[in-house]
Parts: C-alpha cells; structure tokens; sequence
C-alpha cells in the first residue's frame, strides 16, 4: 500500500487547489515546477501569491517563478497605443517592480529561482523556435485554428470590460498584436518545456493552443512543444478547524 503524503496545512486567508480536468498533470509526478506569472493579475499578487508560494515550497525540490513581463508589452502596445520600444520598457518596468514588490514572498521559498521573459529570449535556441511556430501558424490549419480561436475568445471577453477600447473598428489591430503575443508566447512556452521537465502552475485557463499537441511531436514543431504538462489551481477562503 502506498501511503499519501502529508504536507503542512496552508496557513493564510487562502489554500490553493489543484483542478481537474484534461489540461491538469498530477503534480506529484515532478520535482521541478513553474510558477507562470502574469504580471498585473491580482492572483499573482498579495496573500494568493503568498499561497501559491507556501503551496509549493513543500511540494517541489524547485520552484521556478517565471515573470513573464515583457510579453505584456504587445497589450500595452494596443491600450495605451504606445510603440514597441516605450512598450518594451514600460512592461520591463513592470515587471522589475513586481520582483521587488513580492520578494518578501519568493525569498521564503529556499528552492526558488526568478528567470524574466528576457532571459527565456536571449537563449540561443529561441530565434529558431519563434521561426518554427510561425511556420506551423502558416502551414498546420489545426494550430492556426486555435490560434484564431484564442484571439477571438480574449476578444470577446474584454469588449464586455473596457468597451471603450474593444470596438470593431479596433479589432485588426487587436488581432495582429494579439498574434504576435501567443506566437512569441508559444515559442518561449516551447523553449521551457524543452529545457527542463517540470510542471507549469497556473490559475485560470490554460491556453489551448499551448495545450494542442500535449504528448505529440508535429512536423515542423519546436522539439519542446508536445513536452508540456500543467497543473491549474485555483484559490479558496481558508477556514481553519475547531479545535
């Protein structure tokens, strides 16, 4: 009989929980994972942050916290209407204040390691992979689909928000920046995947497109993109036991 292991009890105002679902691996079967941190979500901040983190430091033997902070700059290029290079380092900013912001929090992590959007794209290997999934955006309809099905679902979703800025008229500039957002996204998710095999921990949706060929080696792919696994959590009000 195999017994379960114990960890300690979560302590702050939330516990994390792991969802089930196809796009969820059992976490227990890794050694190394990555926290992928949107930079300006409220869930990667504050006591949720804190959780996350408390969560897994019991559970892995490494956690890596990816800030994925200058991939924003593509948004920030659309809202604020901002060009690439202003846009490149407002997000950098951004991010540089998120490590400062939250390092009382990774730094009560022993195992932790913060590695930036830049660092995944000044690795040697990256311009090929970036190259590899747009011809597989260009040539495989089953990629390109879930491409466009990305785009439109963000779409859809912020109209209803900022109205004001998701209207019709705006939408093929949406459209071009949001593509370059998840081509460049996919490549670097490729990249990571490739380069160590861990979990990836998220809450939320996984992106579909990044999901696709979960276990599969496509023709003309990057080596890592079928390599993913992922782990997606979500947050709960800790209510502590009565003694």
């Amino acid at each position: 009989m195999v017994l379960k292991k114990q960890y300690p009890s979560q302590t702050g105002p939330y516990i994390v929980k792991v969802k089930s679902g196809q796009s969820t691996d059992k976490w227990q079967n890794f050694n190394t994972a990555r926290i992928q941190i949107s930079v300006g979500q409220e869930y990667h901040e504050g006591q949720k942050l804190s959780a996350v983190a408390e969560w897994a430091k019991y559970r892995f033997k490494k956690v890596n916290f990816c800030v994925n902070d200058t991939l924003q700059r593509f948004n920030i290029m659309f809202e604020e209407h901002l060009s690439e290079e202003k846009a490149q380092k407002t997000s950098a900013g951004f991010g540089k204040e998120w490590v400062t912001r939250n390092m009382p929090v990774i730094s009560g992590v022993p195992q932790a390691q913060i590695i930036t959007w830049e660092e995944w794209k000044s690795r040697p290997t990256y311009p090929k992979g970036f190259l590899q999934i747009e011809w597989l955006y260009a040539n495989n309809k089953e990629f390109h689909q879930a491409i466009d099905r990305n785009i439109e679902e963000i779409w859809k979703r912020r109209e209803k928000i900022q109205p004001d800025i998701y209207y019709s008229d705006n939408y093929p500039s949406f459209f071009s920046l949001s593509k370059r957002y998840l081509l460049e996204e996919i490549a670097i998710f490729s990249l990571m995947y490739d380069t160590e095999e861990a979990i990836d921990i998220y809450p939320g949706t996984t992106l579909y497109a990044a999901t696709l060929f979960q276990g599969r080696q496509i023709e003309g792919a990057p080596t890592g993109l079928g390599k993913g696994h992922f782990c997606r959590i979500d947050f709960e009000r800790n209510i502590p036991v009565p003694a």
